[in-house]
């Protein structure tokens, strides 16, 4: 599928290329449902490489798996640059398909926030095929790291690596609004944040970094050369954060850190 749309769109310009290969992946659709009852679908070149680093490598397993036992029976996560909505298809598949005996047991409620409109409308379709087994969703479209004003969001073909940091030149863009976080951050205690905000993460700490001390989980993906990691682990840890690293090479790092 990304061979057939890599042949057919090579020398078109950018906005055109980026068009007609979402049309191509709309066509191609992989289906499958995993062990656990989990549907989950495959579309384009970023869904099968954000599907093996969550389902493959189980970047996110640990946190999960710590929050799923050390939780009480209602869990809330929030999901910042959720993408497609990976992560939450994940979280349910571990519980039902690992911890069984507490699934009548947990009630689970997840918060996803997207920069680009379709890749949200997009998630939303995708949990819909998933009806009473990923718990209570809420999609919410918007920019996470600022708490107010705009900013233009790379938005590509290969959606998950959309960002407002360091975009590529020609790159076609969208300008959205950054979505406010404080209420829900003082509101609810999370007992899962996942971020993966392509560089933003820097600016997110900063902006909420006093409310991050609430949530007992964070699991971060942090882009080395769109903003100061060392910066981000630092204030972490200064909020009593221990943190594991999941992952890391010369282009991004998964730390989870937790109280």
């Amino acid at each position: 599928m990304h061979a057939i749309s890599e042949k057919f769109t090579k020398f078109m310009p950018v906005s055109i290329k980026s068009r007609l290969r979402a049309l191509i992946g709309d066509f191609f659709r992989f289906n499958h449902t995993l062990s656990s009852g989990i549907f989950v679908t495959l579309r384009r070149p970023a869904d099968f490489s954000t599907f093996a680093e969550i389902f493959v490598d189980g970047f996110y397993d640990k946190a999960i798996k710590d929050t799923i036992v050390n939780s009480s029976d209602q869990i809330n996560l929030l999901d910042l640059g959720s993408n497609v909505g990976f992560f939450a298809h994940r979280f349910a598949d571990i519980l039902r398909g690992q911890y069984p005996e507490l699934v009548a047991q947990k009630q689970v409620g997840i918060t996803m926030v997207e920069g680009i409109k379709a890749v949200a409308d997009e998630s939303m379709f995708r949990l819909e095929n998933n009806l009473g087994k990923l718990g209570r969703c809420e999609v919410i479209h918007g920019l996470v790291g600022k708490k107010d004003c705009f900013d233009y969001i790379s938005s590509e073909y290969n959606y998950g690596y959309n960002t407002v940091i360091g975009k590529m030149s020609g790159s076609s863009t969208v300008k959205t609004a950054y979505y406010n976080l404080e209420e829900k951050l003082s509101s609810v205690t999370y007992d899962l944040i996942k971020c993966d905000i392509e560089g933003a993460e820097e600016v997110f700490i900063e902006t909420y970094y006093n409310l991050l001390r609430r949530h007992p989980r964070i699991v971060f993906e942090f882009h080395h050369k769109m903003c100061d990691t060392q910066k981000c682990d630092r204030l972490l840890k200064e909020l009593g954060f221990n943190v594991v690293v999941l992952y890391s090479n010369k282009e991004i790092s998964m730390a989870y850190y937790y109280r």
